[in-house]
């Protein structure tokens, strides 16, 4: 626990006993996304006076049912840099009361990543080959979210026919 009187770098654990939190070279923390990792790193960065970089920070499916929408807004209200996939993220975090001067708008980094390796993926095409699929009769979807998984009326529509 902190003493409210003690120096930034001086801590007290519950028994009372003073120690120091672990020397650390960095000054800054990016927590990239919206898994519980990305909340526990931006709340302990926090708490250590690291800087919290939140990389696609602002999006919001306005369902507090989820557990990553909650991880999203409390990582993005404790975070020093807010690194905005979209115009839309940025005025979510405006209007959460976020300082302008925090936010960037910076791109969305799976569809540059997917951008960066196409070129080694098209020089690798045999993965159709391989798998035994033809161009175009295939599609891929990714439902690893628990409002994806967790219902089966859900998953049905999700499915191919």
């Amino acid at each position: 626990m902190q003493d409210p009187g003690a120096k930034r770098t001086d801590w007290k654990d519950n028994a009372g006993h003073r120690n120091r939190p672990p020397e650390r070279k960095t000054r800054r923390r990016p927590c990239p996304r919206d898994t519980n990792t990305v909340l526990a790193g931006a709340l302990a960065a926090a708490k250590l006076h690291v800087n919290v970089g939140h990389v696609e920070t602002g999006l919001r499916s306005f369902d507090r049912r989820i557990p990553e929408e909650l991880n999203r807004v409390v990582a993005d209200h404790i975070s020093d840099y807010l690194f905005a996939p979209m115009e839309i993220a940025r005025a979510n975090l405006f209007h959460e009361g976020i300082d302008k001067k925090k936010i960037f708008v910076t791109g969305k980094t799976i569809v540059d990543a997917v951008f960066q390796k196409l070129e080694i993926a098209q020089k690798r095409g045999d993965i159709l080959l391989l798998l035994g699929l033809s161009h175009g009769k295939y599609f891929l979807v990714t439902t690893h979210w628990a409002e994806n998984v967790d219902e089966e009326l859900r998953q049905k529509k999700l499915s191919p026919p």
